[in-house]
């Protein structure tokens, strides 16, 4: 849905001030509000392309990928889950039932967070149902090097998933790392557009309707 402009040269950025402290271990209220307001906004703005690049099928169910690290509470990515304009349509009203299922996988035997393997993560036998043969919506809050979203889709896909779509708040892009500089140098040359599609490139409108 965004990017984030880390290790900036000229100072630290917004959006790497943003994601920095909401990653924290007692993140400001201000910073997990603007990042749930992103991606409800933004996942609203841009439902019906993401929509199109799945032929207009729905998910059946939603998950997020999960962290090794234990906090007290709410996992915090399953806060961002909540706030997919999509799942917050799908609240259901009295004496009627969910849409999309929501579900939690769990992390698995391999602990290597650099590499992408399946086996990062599990499925549990009670979650199994919610998983074979269904369209499963796989939420992460920081894309980093890519291989925590992939090893959990390829676990979900192992478990019988149908698809995984996946959807990330930020990409971390680095100034310090010179494969990310030309995407970089694109995509600070402006303010952020949440208009800006995140499924074509093109530039979105306001929802009708």
């Amino acid at each position: 849905m965004s990017y984030t402009d880390g290790w900036n040269p000229s100072g630290r950025s917004q959006s790497a001030q943003t994601m920095r402290l909401y990653k924290s271990s007692q993140p400001p209220a201000r910073s997990v509000t603007d990042v749930h307001l992103l991606t409800n906004i933004v996942t609203w703005i841009h439902d019906g392309c993401i929509r199109d690049t799945e032929l207009g099928k729905e998910w059946d169910t939603a998950t997020y990928v999960p962290s090794r690290t234990q906090r007290a509470g709410h996992h915090p990515v399953s806060k961002v889950t909540t706030n997919v304009a999509r799942l917050v349509g799908d609240e259901p009203s009295e004496n009627s039932a969910r849409r999309i299922s929501r579900k939690r996988i769990q992390v698995g035997g391999c602990d290597a967070p650099r590499i992408a393997a399946a086996d990062r993560f599990a499925v549990p036998d009670r979650v199994r149902p919610s998983i074979e043969g269904k369209r499963v919506l796989l939420v992460d809050d920081m894309w980093t090097t890519g291989t925590s979203m992939q090893s959990a889709a390829a676990a979900l896909k192992l478990a019988g998933a149908t698809s995984v779509t996946g959807l990330c708040v930020s990409r971390w892009l680095a100034w310090n790392w010179e494969p990310h500089v030309p995407l970089l140098e694109k995509v600070t040359k402006q303010a952020y557009d949440p208009f800006s599609c995140i499924a074509f490139d093109r530039c979105c409108d306001v929802p009708r309707g």
